[in-house]
């Protein structure tokens, strides 16, 4: 039985669909790195002071 243009469309999404939630999954998780680098993330408590504006973008690898 072979499988319809629908069905194959609804599979390609479903793939693309599992795509993009890996790529959010990442992006989160860049935004997060990037959250307590700058000392803005609440939920973590670190117990050095907040990074300078220096070392922030020393951190990101801007310098």
């Amino acid at each position: 039985m072979s499988r319809t243009d629908a069905q194959e469309r609804l599979a390609e999404i479903q793939k693309l669909l599992q795509e993009r939630q890996a790529v959010v999954k990442k992006v989160d998780i860049i935004d997060r790195q990037i959250q307590e680098l700058a000392g803005l993330c609440p939920d973590k408590k670190r117990k050095a002071a907040p990074l300078s504006a220096r070392d922030f973008v020393r951190g990101c690898g801007l310098s």
